[in-house]
């Protein structure tokens, strides 16, 4: 899944940036999803498509957030 949110970003240091915060916050946001629709499948589905309209929408604010 990984490769998918990367193939929305052009600049490299974006993607370690993004693959960074993917490996750091995955598992931990797919807990806190599982606790709110009790479901691991359903939890999964929720946080890949944070990711994904991270990737494609709103990275520009993850970036000016890393860039504090």
């Amino acid at each position: 899944m990984l490769a998918l949110y990367l193939a929305y970003l052009d600049d490299e240091k974006d993607k370690e940036l993004f693959s960074n915060i993917y490996y750091s916050y995955r598992k931990q946001m797919v807990s806190v999803a599982f606790s709110i629709v009790n479901n691991q499948t359903d939890a999964e589905d929720v946080v890949e498509d944070v990711f994904l309209r991270i990737a494609q929408k709103h990275f520009d604010v993850v970036r000016s957030i890393d860039n504090e």
